[in-house]
């Protein structure tokens, strides 16, 4: 049985944006049920577009915190859909932290998915479900009302939207629009379905046949379809015989910034961090889009930025990171932000020597550390590393040049402990696996002034991995 959303997980995010969408609780990281038959509303769920009257015992405004307990909304039902069939209803949810729970604000409208672990249960609402403004709702709501009146449910529905990369720095409030009146294909192999999108950019397709299907459109210009955050192309999406599956599809600005930080030689920095902001939101410390260069990718690269003005800056937090130690600089080579260049970037527009000088760094020199055993070598499944830690300054990174040999870079007027760590392999039966044993070599003292110290050898001891 499909429902037309489902409760599909929640796990501990491993990635918290600075999105804008204060309703989705920042602890939660929700997965999404593939494309499957078309079944009907389900049971104990709750389906209906309200608007909220009242909130009792009401969550922290900043949705991280988590203060424990339930929250009562209740909401005014303007169209229900299943499970709502009076005039109001009071729906709960936690209160913040990692409940997944999901903050509605009063006298805002929404279309609301709520569960009941039994016939007699009070219905609770989740971030991860098709809970949502009811703007958001617009490619949706037809669908719902078909499943409930018994008509013809679309194939593949959505919205074609244009839409930005998620970042609070980059931010602006009027981009994300839809896409009207505008011819959507979904092509498989040699076959092509059209249909065209309305005027809040809501498409449908009806009776598609299963298969793999690339989503193509004639876009307006310095658009293309593609995937906020990730910049592999979009997906193919399969879908099977008979379903219902809604399917946002995203335009993205084909805008794009790469460029290089450069040091006094005007070579590439082999580690680097730039962060890049609207013109008219930067402030000191905050927390833009965040990009980097390395050993292994020597530039720096925006992609799907939209049109505007823009402040780009490397170490905008002003860290004494060893690895990249200079202060912050803003393109193309200015220490304050007043005397930054601006970017402006047109519709489609692609600046590619985007270029940062650096100057005025900290002194530093390298570090060669080796790793060995008194007897015998690591297992593949073994974890090596080698810890290093500062008097003074971030902790360098440790860039292992060859096996078993690392390089570090280190300020000199600081003083670090070197040591090796080797995570032997866990030793796993029927009934789960032991913690990993750590071993350690001996600690090793240097000075970064100490030019007599250029190299460092490490041992560890017998038995390392011994049981």
């Amino acid at each position: 049985m499909l429902m037309p959303v489902r409760l599909v997980g929640i796990a501990v995010a491993i990635l918290a944006l600075a999105m804008l969408d204060s309703t989705a609780l920042w602890a939660c990281s929700c997965g999404r049920a593939a494309p499957s038959r078309c079944g009907g509303l389900g049971k104990n769920v709750v389906i209906f577009a309200g608007t909220v009257l009242d909130i009792e015992n009401p969550p922290s405004e900043d949705a991280r915190v988590g203060e424990g307990g339930t929250a009562r909304y209740h909401f005014r039902v303007d169209e229900n859909f299943t499970g709502a069939p009076g005039s109001g209803v009071d729906i709960y949810s936690g209160r913040g932290g990692a409940d997944c729970s999901y903050h509605f604000r009063q006298g805002v409208r929404y279309l609301v998915f709520a569960y009941r672990s039994s016939p007699e249960s009070a219905p609770y609402a989740y971030s991860c479900s098709d809970t949502r403004s009811i703007e958001q709702a617009r490619g949706l709501l037809p669908q719902l009302r078909a499943m409930r009146d018994g008509t013809k449910v679309a194939s593949l529905y959505g919205r074609l939207m244009r839409v930005q990369q998620p970042y609070s720095g980059t931010w602006a409030d009027s981009f994300d629009q839809p896409i009207t009146n505008t011819v959507l294909r979904a092509e498989f192999g040699h076959n092509v379905f059209k249909t065209k999108t309305d005027a809040n950019g809501v498409y449908a397709f009806y009776d598609l046949p299963a298969g793999t299907y690339r989503m193509t459109a004639v876009l307006p210009r310095g658009l293309e379809i593609a995937q906020t955050i990730l910049s592999d192309p979009v997906p193919p999406l399969k879908l099977p015989a008979n379903t219902c599956y809604e399917y946002d599809v995203d335009a993205l600005p084909t805008g794009r910034i790469r460029g290089q930080v450069l040091g006094a030689d005007g070579t590439p920095l082999h580690s680097a961090s730039v962060e890049l902001f609207r013109a008219d939101n930067y402030k000191e410390g905050a927390h833009g889009w965040w990009e980097s260069q390395s050993d292994r990718k020597s530039n720096f690269e925006f992609l799907h930025v939209s049109p505007g003005d823009y402040l780009l800056v490397f170490n905008n937090p002003n860290r004494l990171d060893p690895d990249s130690p200079f202060p912050r600089t803003f393109y193309s080579s200015a220490t304050e932000s007043s005397h930054a260049q601006v970017i402006h970037l047109a519709d489609g527009e692609q600046l590619l020597t985007a270029n940062i000088h650096v100057s005025g760094g900290r002194p530093t020199r390298s570090l060669i550390v080796r790793l060995m055993w008194e007897e015998g070598s690591p297992s593949d499944k073994d974890l090596v590393s080698v810890s290093v830690k500062g008097s003074e300054g971030d902790t360098p990174f440790p860039r292992e040049v060859k096996p078993r040999v690392y390089e570090i870079t280190l300020l000199r007027d600081a003083r670090y402990t070197v040591q090796g760590n080797q995570y032997c392999q866990r030793d796993c039966d029927e009934n789960g696996c032991k913690p990993a044993k750590l071993w350690k070599t001996p600690a090793v003292e240097v000075g970064g002034a100490d030019n007599r110290a250029m190299e460092v050898t490490l041992t560890f001891p017998l038995n390392t991995c011994s049981p």
